[in-house]
């Protein structure tokens, strides 16, 4: 059978939920190892550190930018680092 095939273990419900808590898992214990997040003591929570903060920001505002935006920005950036 496959992954759409009714009876399959992909159609489950536990299989469904616990895949995705595996997932997120491992996006959290990445974002740890990369300390953009710390785990708050005796919670089930995270937090950004402030390093973090900053990093998302920047990701974030190149996401949202198009190209005609971060050309005049890198030229600046590359003048002043040379």
């Amino acid at each position: 059978m496959g992954d759409g095939a009714v009876g399959s273990a992909a159609s489950r419900p536990e299989f469904r939920r616990r895949r995705h808590s595996a997932w997120n898992s491992r996006k959290l214990r990445l974002l740890r190892a990369h300390a953009l997040i710390t785990k708050i003591v005796g919670t089930h929570r995270h937090q950004l550190t402030s390093s973090g903060r900053r990093i998302i920001v920047a990701i974030l505002s190149a996401l949202r930018s198009t190209v005609a935006q971060l050309t005049p920005v890198t030229a600046q950036l590359t003048a002043v680092a040379a």
